[in-house]
C-alpha cells in the first residue's frame, strides 16, 4: 500500500494497493466497497489500476485540509462474504486485514516568496516552501536544476532556517534595478538521480518536473528618510519625506510617520507628512516611518532628531557710534546670545563653540522672567562707522543660530577748519526682518551651552539694553555745532552795537 499525490499539489488523495495475482476488476462495487483509509478527509473510492484485472487497485480519497505526503495512514479491507468486492480472478475474497502505507508521494511546492536580505531594494533570495520535509543532505550548492523566470539566475541552493526542514532557499543573482514588487515564476527539473530536491522517506522520493506561478511578494519596499536628514535639528513645522520603492508589481499601500521623545518607549502618529513641533519640549527624539506595500510586507526606519526653537522677527538697529542693538523673538521661552565679526561667514562652523567662527560674543541674555520669547541684547564697545555682521545664538537645547545680519554704527563727527571740510554719517543699516536659514540651525549641538565668561571669546564688554526712548534710527551730522556757535555770537555782538550807539 503506497500513498500517492495525484494533482501534485502537497495533499496525498490516493492509496495504490499492489496483490499478489490480478483482481477482478467486474466485481468491485461503486463506492468503498469495505475499504477505508485511516482518517480521510472525503469518502473513499476504489477503482481499478490502468490494467483491466491487474494486480493494481486504486483506493481514491478527498483531500485534508493540509499539505501532508509525509502522511502514510493505514489501509483496512472488511470481508463482504458477498458476491461483490475485492476478489480474484478464481473467486476468492480478500481476507479482511489492516496493512500500513508506504510514502511514494512526491513533495511538492506549496510556496514561493521573494526576499530581500540585504536590504538594498534588489531580489535575492526566494523561499520555496515543499508540503513535507527536505532532506538537505541531497542538495547541491550551484542551481541544482532550479530556474526562474524573468531573466534572474539562480546562483545557489541552500537549506532553510534549520536543518532537514520544509524550505529551501534559491539564491539570486541580484540585477541592477529595484525589483522588490517583482513575482517571478519558479521551476524545477526533476534529475531522476540521487542528488536535488528529495524528501526524507525512505523512498526518497523526488520532486517532479514543476513550475510554480504563484509566487508572493515577500520582500519589504526599500526606504530611505530624505527629508530631515537624521541628526540634524529641526524648529516650528517641518515637512517629513522619504524615498520608498517596491517596484515593477506590488507598489506601495501606506506610508506612516510616528515620533517619540528620547527615553520614552510609545510612538505618536504624525498626521499627513508635516510635523508641527512648536508645542514638544526642546530636545532628542526619534522619528519613525513604517512603509507598507500592497502585498503587506512592512519596512520600518528609525532616525534621531533634535527639536530647537524658531527664531523670528530678528532686527538689527544703530543705537549710536559704538553701539547696536538686536531684537528677536522665540516660539517658546530661551536665552540667546549674539556672535558678531567685522568679517561676514557664510556658514557656521558646528564644532567651533561657542562662538561658531566668529571674533566675539556677547552675554547671555535672560530675559525677565529668564527665558522668555522676546530678546533684546545692545553689543556695545565697537568701533564707529563699521559694519558689524552678526548672529543670534539660541542657547535652548539644542542651540539654533539664526541667519547672519550686518549693522553699521554711526560716524564721529569730522573736525572741520576755516569752515571747509566735514564728514557725512553713513546711512547703511541692516534690512529689518532677517529671517532665519534651515541651514545656520546646528544639528551636532544636543546640550544647552553653559554660558561664562571663560567661553566667551569677546574684546567688547556689552553694555545694558537701552530704555525704548534711545532707539532711534535716523542719522546724525555734528558739524551744524560749526554754524550755529559763530552765528548766535555775531548776532550778540550786533546787538549790542545796536545799544550801544542809540542815544
Amino acid at each position: 500500500a503506497e500513498t500517492q499525490d495525484s494533482e501534485h499539489n502537497g495533499h496525498i488523495d490516493a492509496v495504490k494497493l499492489t496483490f499478489s495475482e490480478p483482481i477482478d476488476d467486474s466485481r468491485l462495487e461503486p463506492g468503498a466497497d469495505g475499504w477505508d483509509v485511516a482518517d480521510p478527509a472525503g469518502a473513499e473510492q476504489i477503482t481499478s489500476g490502468s490494467g483491466v484485472n491487474d494486480r493494481i487497485l486504486i483506493l481514491n480519497f478527498g483531500e485534508g485540509p493540509t499539505p501532508d505526503t509525509a502522511n502514510t495512514p493505514s489501509v483496512t479491507y472488511a470481508s463482504s462474504d458477498g458476491e461483490r468486492s475485492t476478489y480474484d480472478l478464481a473467486g476468492n475474497e480478500l481476507v479482511g486485514d489492516t496493512w500500513p502505507t508506504t510514502d511514494l508521494a512526491e513533495p511538492a511546492i506549496i510556496s514561493a516568496v521573494t526576499r530581500d536580505t540585504d536590504p538594498n531594494g534588489r531580489l535575492d533570495t526566494i523561499e520555496v516552501r515543499f508540503s513535507e520535509p527536505i532532506d538537505d543532505e541531497l542538495l547541491i550548492d550551484e542551481a541544482d536544476h532550479w530556474t526562474v523566470s524573468d531573466d534572474y539566475t539562480v546562483s545557489s541552493v541552500d537549506s532553510g532556517a534549520t536543518a532537514n526542514d520544509d524550505t529551501i532557499l534559491l539564491h539570486l543573482t541580484e540585477k541592477s534595478v529595484n525589483d522588490t514588487g517583482t513575482m517571478p515564476d519558479v521551476s524545477y527539473s526533476r534529475t531522476g538521480g540521487e542528488t536535488s530536491v528529495h524528501d526524507q522517506s525512505p523512498a526518497s522520493n523526488e520532486l517532479v518536473d514543476t513550475t510554480w506561478e504563484e509566487t508572493s511578494d515577500g520582500a519589504n519596499p526599500e526606504v530611505a528618510w530624505t527629508t530631515p536628514a537624521a541628526n540634524t535639528t529641526i524648529s516650528g513645522t517641518a515637512a517629513l519625506s522619504v524615498a520608498a520603492k517596491d517596484d515593477n508589481m506590488t507598489g506601495i499601500k501606506s506610508t506612516q510617520f510616528q515620533y517619540r521623545a528620547d527615553g520614552e518607549e510609545s510612538f505618536h502618529d504624525i498626521a499627513g507628512s508635516s510635523w508641527n513641533t512648536t508645542s514638544l519640549a526642546l530636545g532628542k527624539y526619534i522619528l519613525r516611518v513604517i512603509v507598507t506595500d500592497n502585498a503587506d510586507n512592512v519596512t520600518t526606519i528609525d532616525e534621531p532628531i533634535y527639536v530647537a526653537a524658531v527664531i523670528s522677527n530678528i532686527y538689527g538697529h544703530t543705537i549710536d557710534t559704538t553701539r547696536i542693538e538686536i531684537t528677536w523673538n522665540t516660539d517658546r521661552p530661551t536665552d540667546g546670545r549674539i556672535i558678531y565679526d567685522t568679517l561676514s561667514h557664510g556658514s557656521v562652523d558646528p564644532s567651533a563653540s561657542p562662538n561658531y567662527g566668529y571674533a566675539s560674543s556677547t552675554g547671555t541674555e535672560h530675559s525677565v522672567p529668564d527665558y522668555g520669547t522676546s530678546h533684546a541684547i545692545v553689543v556695545g564697545g565697537l568701533s564707529s562707522n563699521m559694519g558689524y555682521y552678526w548672529r543670534i545664538v539660541s542657547a535652548g537645547t539644542p542651540v539654533v543660530i539664526s541667519a547672519e545680519g550686518m549693522t553699521r554704527t554711526y560716524s564721529e563727527a569730522s573736525a572741520g577748519g576755516g569752515g571747509g571740510g566735514g564728514g557725512g554719517n553713513p546711512t547703511v543699516n541692516t534690512p529689518p526682518a532677517v529671517p532665519p536659514a534651515p541651514a545656520a540651525v546646528l544639528g551636532v549641538a544636543t546640550e544647552e551651552i553653559e554660558e561664562t565668561e571663560e567661553e566667551i571669546l569677546s574684546t567688547p564688554t556689552p553694555t545694558p539694553t537701552p530704555t525704548p526712548q534711545v532707539r532711534g534710527t535716523s542719522t546724525f551730522n555734528f558739524n551744524w555745532w560749526l554754524v550755529i556757535i559763530p552765528t548766535a555770537l555775531l548776532g550778540l555782538i550786533i546787538s549790542g552795537l545796536l545799544l550801544w550807539r542809540r542815544p
